[in-house]
């Protein structure tokens, strides 16, 4: 006879499938993995479960009902449900019997995770709020966050916003269920300060000076802007170019002050030589430089010599010649040698007050400039009638607006050929006895010559003609000389027979 013995449980399930968590399908502990665990008694007797899973970390991944066989997730085992991560899972299932003595086996389960379509939970697709002023852009296929380019405003640490929170989107195609899912995110978008170059600053009413201005002049000031707070102080000003003044040896207009930004006359370009006749406009090149040494954007710039009214300018001084006692032009015009530094104006010559006392015989063009001798009256040494006087003029030349010059004018008197006089004793009328012989003295004449007293080398000549009817007559008369070198000549008229019937 046999004897019938117990024997252990017969396990028949090897593995069990069951769905991953998702966000769709969340897990949480107690909830059934899978189908029960199917194990028989041979002896047709009831038999009770019992699992062993430890996950890496020791915590329980699963609980069996110790009647049905249902599996049940832990906490641990929840979380461990994630085709992407665990795609199986194991499990120790123990089946007892309940004969006697009792009898148990221990099979090793191996639990599938299903794959399931997932919600995404990276990448970025779209941006949901949050981006202020525009600034954001995402690429719809990767995800990647830019700086929008479309946006007209810079990237500005200073002006745009520091800090943007972004709620972005992103939705995948729904395979391989169809039904299309998506997420969200939150992510801080923070600008970080860089250091940006300064800029140069040109002041609203321009940059100029006047022209003839002294070294040192101020021609305006030039700022030197940083938008970072970190170098509102060391910012420096240069001047990296400008145009030499015309004319010279390459002499440079202006300075700038580093830290003040004055633009100034240099010291080698004051008084005439910034003329706005001569050029009314000088180009500039301004850079700034933060304390850190980033450089500015070179800055073009104008500085505009503003024109003033000059005086005229003569040359000078001048020295002319006279004839004494003739009433007569005295030199060149002086419109000829003196001019005026301004376009268009006109000059006006005058005898300067301090010269009227001096000499009251010369008289200037108030148009021209030509000066005359315009009185010969005076008598004496030092008059224009005395061959070796000397006048020092000063004639005031003045513009329309009044501003004048003087030109300090010499003339000299030169001496002339002065006709010689008769005498007042010379008679108006002569008598000859009509029974005259030749060589009969008629009268004594006295002449006299002013030159003879600065030159004796001078003589007088003297000649008798006929008027009237004793024209075209035989003329009976002639005259004869003295030797003798004076200051006057005695004329002797003789008369004498030509020719018979001579006398009238």
């Amino acid at each position: 006879m046999v004897r019938d013995v117990n024997e252990a449980p017969v396990v028949q399930t090897l593995s069990i499938e069951a769905s991953e968590r998702t966000d769709a399908t969340p897990l949480e502990a107690g909830d059934a993995v899978g189908a029960p665990i199917v194990a028989t008694d041979p002896e047709g007797g009831q038999v009770r479960f019992a699992v062993t899973s430890l996950s890496s970390s020791g915590e329980s991944l699963f609980t069996i009902d110790a009647t049905t066989g249902q599996l049940r997730v832990t906490a641990a085992g929840a979380a461990a449900m994630d085709f992407e991560t665990s795609p199986t899972l194991q499990a120790t299932v123990t089946a007892s019997d309940s004969g006697t003595p009792p009898q148990s086996v221990s099979q090793s389960i191996v639990v599938r995770v299903r794959d399931a379509n997932e919600a995404p939970t990276f990448g970025f697709f779209a941006i949901l709020s949050g981006n202020q002023q525009g600034l954001w852009s995402m690429d719809a296929v990767g995800g990647d966050i830019r700086f929008a380019q479309s946006n007209p405003r810079a990237l500005d640490f200073e002006s745009a916003p520091r800090q943007s929170t972004l709620v972005v989107s992103v939705t995948d195609n729904g395979a391989p269920d169809g039904l299309k899912r998506s997420s969200t995110a939150t992510l801080q978008m923070i600008v970080l300060d860089v250091n940006e170059p300064p800029a140069v600053v040109l002041p609203v009413a321009g940059l100029e000076v006047c022209e003839n201005s002294a070294p040192g002049a101020s021609a305006g000031s030039v700022s030197c802007a940083d938008v970072d707070a970190s170098d509102q102080s060391g910012l420096a000003l240069a001047l990296v170019a400008q145009e030499a003044i015309p004319g010279t040896s390459g002499v440079l207009p202006f300075v700038i002050d580093a830290g003040t930004g004055v633009l100034r006359v240099s010291p080698g370009a004051g008084g005439a030589l910034l003329d706005a006749e001569s050029k009314a406009t000088y180009e500039l090149q301004l850079q700034c430089t933060d304390n850190l040494g980033l450089v500015s954007e070179t800055k073009s710039a104008s500085v505009r010599i503003v024109d003033v009214n000059e005086a005229p300018v003569c040359a000078g001084p001048l020295s002319f010649s006279a004839a004494k006692g003739v009433k007569a032009m005295v030199g060149t015009p002086l419109g000829a040698v003196c001019s005026d530094p301004d376009s268009g104006d006109t000059l006006v010559f005058a005898i300067h007050p301090s010269s009227q006392a001096a000499a009251p015989a010369f008289a200037v063009d108030a148009t021209s400039g030509q000066l005359r001798v315009h009185d010969v009256s005076g008598t004496g040494a030092g008059s224009v009638n005395d061959a070796s006087a000397r006048f020092a003029l000063n004639v005031t030349v003045a513009d329309k607006q009044g501003l004048a010059t003087v030109v300090h004018v010499l003339v000299r008197m030169t001496d002339t050929n002065d006709p010689p006089v008769f005498g007042a004793s010379v008679p108006r009328m002569l008598s000859v006895p009509e029974s005259s012989t030749d060589g009969f003295i008629v009268a004594l004449l006295q002449a006299t010559d002013e030159d003879f007293a600065s030159d004796q080398s001078h003589r007088l000549t003297y000649s008798l003609a006929p008027t009237g009817r004793s024209v075209n007559r035989p003329f009976p008369f002639a005259v004869t000389t003295t030797q003798d070198r004076r200051p006057w000549e005695l004329v002797r008229l003789y008369s004498g027979c030509r020719a018979p019937g001579w006398l009238p």
